[in-house]
C-alpha cells in the first residue's frame, strides 16, 4: 500500500511540473507569431498571410510598422507590429468601427473570454474615461511572458472600434509606455480610417 501511495504521489508531481512547465513556456503570439522576433520576418509571416504592408511611423525611438488583413474571421483589421532596434514587442489589432455600444461589447467579451481560456489568466478591468473620442474601457492580461491588452475606444459618431494588442515583457525601459501607447492608438485609427 505504501509503494501504490508513493507511486501515485510521484505521479502527481510530476503531472503538476509538466502543466506547469508548459504554462511558463508558452509563449505569447498573434496570428501565430511569437512576440518576440525580427520586425522582418514578422512583417514576412504576415504577408504570407495575405497582410499588406500600409504605413511606417518613428514613435519614440521604436518603429511601428501598419498592415491590413484580416484577424480571427474578421476582415478588414488595421494590424500594427511595434519594433525596437529591429526586434519585436508589441503586436496589435484595430478591428472595423462598429455603430454601437451594444456591438462593441459582444466583441470584447468574445474576446475576453477567449484570451481567459486560452492563456488560463484572470483579467484586470479598468474603467476610464467615457468622454468621445477617448478610450472607453479595457483590460489586461498579465501573464510570465507578455501581456494582452482588449481596449474599447469611443470613435465620435462614427461608432466604436476594439483595441487588441500583445506585448512581451522586453519592453524597453527608456520609453514611456503611456505616451506611446496613445501614439500607436491614433496612427492604428488614423491608418485604419483610410482603408
Amino acid at each position: 500500500m505504501k509503494k501504490f501511495l508513493f507511486v501515485a504521489a510521484l505521479f502527481c508531481v510530476a503531472l503538476l511540473s509538466a502543466n506547469s512547465s508548459a504554462f511558463a513556456q508558452k509563449n505569447l503570439a498573434f496570428k501565430g507569431i511569437e512576440i518576440d522576433g525580427q520586425r522582418t520576418d514578422v512583417i514576412q509571416k504576415l504577408q504570407a498571410q495575405k497582410c499588406t504592408l500600409n504605413a511606417e511611423y518613428h514613435v519614440m525611438n521604436c518603429l511601428q510598422t501598419m498592415l491590413k488583413g484580416s484577424y480571427t474571421d474578421i476582415e478588414n483589421c488595421s494590424i500594427s507590429i511595434v519594433s525596437y532596434n529591429e526586434r519585436v514587442w508589441q503586436m496589435g489589432v484595430a478591428l472595423p468601427i462598429v455603430p454601437t455600444w451594444n456591438d462593441v461589447i459582444t466583441q470584447y467579451d468574445k474576446f475576453k473570454s477567449d484570451f481567459s481560456i486560452k492563456y488560463s489568466l484572470e483579467p484586470y478591468p479598468t474603467e476610464v474615461s467615457s468622454t468621445k473620442g477617448a478610450i472607453k474601457w479595457e483590460t489586461y492580461f498579465v501573464g510570465p511572458n507578455g501581456n494582452v491588452l482588449l481596449r474599447v475606444f469611443d470613435s465620435g459618431e462614427a461608432g466604436f472600434r476594439l483595441f487588441i494588442y500583445y506585448s512581451s515583457n522586453s519592453i524597453p525601459e527608456e520609453i514611456n509606455k503611456e505616451e506611446l501607447m496613445r501614439s500607436i492608438t491614433n496612427n492604428m485609427n488614423t491608418i485604419h480610417e483610410d482603408i
